[in-house]
């Protein structure tokens, strides 16, 4: 049986000075670092809040001019204000269980840049306005981020590190990462866990291009061409296609 400990007894002082505890029994909830809420279990949960009141601000103002600026312009607004709310870090929390409501926004500002109804199914729209969901943003982020790790372009991480693939055996596997079995349903969520597997997942195409311009490219297109021109609806209670 767990038993909490009163905060008095387990505080941590570091050159006299006490460290302020975050917590939901504690008077701060989070910390922000580098413009990122940190929460005592890492859910993520605070920092996706943040991030959706700062995107309903910046669609009540969409709205307010989708009447009166050209789609060119709507897709800039877009990129400045919603975008990079959600591109920002989002290889930290991009795999967090409480996205739901960002997901939700996207849709809402993707209908409102291409002037269509408020049920209309997005999926279309993406490839018609060449813009990544959330989730393949978050992925493109992270093969960003191990293309970096494997090319020495940012400081080394040894639980991100190629297999030690036999020069005269070579296998399809030499460009993968090796990933240990996961203990818990939270470490699964890691970065050391999920960041692999993404990687892992990718094609030898990808992982080998030399040039990370391409590989942004190629990765954006990859997702893109996996989006379908035209949605078919097998719900019979939907009001859209009604």
């Amino acid at each position: 049986m767990q038993t909490r400990l009163p905060h008095e007894m387990n505080a941590l002082i570091i050159n006299n000075q006490k460290l302020t505890r975050i917590g939901k029994d504690c008077d701060e909830k989070s910390v922000k670092f580098l413009g990122v809420h940190l929460d005592d279990h890492l859910s993520w949960n605070i920092h996706v809040n943040y991030i959706h009141r700062k995107i309903a601000q910046s669609l009540f103002a969409i709205y307010r001019v989708k009447n009166i600026f050209p789609k060119s312009v709507l897709t800039s607004l877009y990129y400045a204000l919603i975008h990079s709310h959600l591109n920002y870090a989002i290889q930290i929390w991009g795999n967090s269980n409480h996205l739901y409501k960002l997901i939700t926004q996207q849709k809402r500002a993707i209908r409102a840049i291409t002037n269509k109804p408020y049920l209309t199914h997005t999926e279309s729209l993406f490839k018609q306005m060449n813009i990544l969901k959330l989730e393949d943003l978050y992925r493109r982020q992270t093969i960003i981020f191990m293309y970096e790790q494997q090319n020495n372009l940012i400081p080394s991480f040894k639980s991100l590190k190629l297999r030690k693939e036999n020069k005269a055996m070579p296998t399809h596997q030499g460009n993968n990462v090796y990933t240990d079995r996961p203990r818990t349903n939270f470490s699964s969520k890691l970065p050391k866990h999920t960041f692999p597997k993404i990687w892992n997942e990718c094609n030898n195409d990808i992982r080998m291009v030399r040039s990370k311009y391409i590989l942004k490219k190629q990765v954006t297109n990859n997702f893109i061409d996996k989006y379908k021109d035209q949605v078919i609806c097998n719900n019979p209670h939907c009001r859209h296609c009604k």
